[in-house]
This record gives C-alpha cells, sequence and structure tokens, in this order.
C-alpha cells in the first residue's frame, strides 16, 4: 500500500504540535548541552558538514525550486509570529550579547571630533573610526588577534 503523503502530513502536523510540550521537558532535563556545542569535536562536526559536498548538493537542490512567492507567503503566514515572540523571548540574551558594543560605541563617539561640513572627512574620521572600534571589539570578544 503507499504512503498517503496528504494523511502523513496531516498526522506529522498533529503530532508535532501534540509533542512539543514532550519535547521541551526532554530538552531541558537533558545536561551537557552547552559544553557539547562548545566544544573542539562540535566545531570539527560543523565545519566538516560544511565542507562535505554531498551536503552542499543537498542543500542545493532542495533550493533550486523555490520560488519568491513561496518565500514571501512562508514569511506572511509565520515570519512575523515568530519573529515577535523570538527575539523577545531572547531579549535578555541580545542585550547581554549588545552591552560591550554599546559601551564601545558610548566610548568611540565620546572621543569624536566634532562633524565637519565635508562628507569625506567626517566619514574617514568620524564613521570609519566607529566601524573599525566595533570591529576591534568583535574580535576581541571572540579573542581573535
Amino acid at each position: 500500500m503507499p504512503i498517503d503523503l496528504d494523511e502523513a502530513m496531516a498526522a506529522y502536523t498533529k503530532e508535532t504540535k501534540d509533542k512539543a510540550d514532550k519535547l521541551v521537558k526532554r530538552y531541558q532535563k537533558k545536561t551537557g548541552k552547552a559544553d557539547a556545542i562548545k566544544s573542539d569535536d562540535a566545531q570539527k562536526a560543523f565545519e566538516e558538514a560544511m565542507a562535505d559536498a554531498t551536503v552542499l548538493a543537498r542543500r542545493q537542490a532542495n533550493l533550486k525550486d523555490v520560488t519568491e512567492t513561496e518565500l514571501n507567503e512562508a514569511m506572511e503566514k509565520t515570519g512575523k509570529s515568530a519573529y515577535i515572540n523570538k527575539t523577545a523571548a531572547k531579549s535578555g540574551k541580545w542585550k547581554r550579547h549588545f552591552t560591550p558594543f554599546a559601551s564601545e560605541i558610548d566610548t568611540t563617539v565620546a572621543k569624536l571630533p566634532k562633524h565637519v561640513r565635508g562628507a569625506r572627512d567626517n566619514i574617514m574620521n568620524r564613521s570609519l573610526v566607529l566601524a573599525e572600534a566595533l570591529e576591534a571589539k568583535k574580535k576581541e570578544l571572540a579573542g581573535v588577534k
């Protein structure tokens, strides 16, 4: 008997919704997740996957027939609510990650020369200085020299 794809899709949708709480509870119960994702082994596995020709070819094959209309419909259907819910839930993380950059912006801007009439001078003496300070902060936080 062939698989009824419509029935399978309906079951998948229902079971996904029904089992979401179980998924969250199991995830929260498991320990060692943070150490596992930060490990050298995890980094190596990620790099290997991103260099795997099969992975890359499958990605391209899966994206081959995607249309602008499909992307727009997906955004309309789920994008706004997902964006609102996920960003609200992660606002503390955003603040924690942005704090060193905000501090760098404040410190750098306080030291910048005054605005002048020439756009080039403002870009070189103000915008570029700020961009370079933020780039240096990003490298510092990443432990890159």
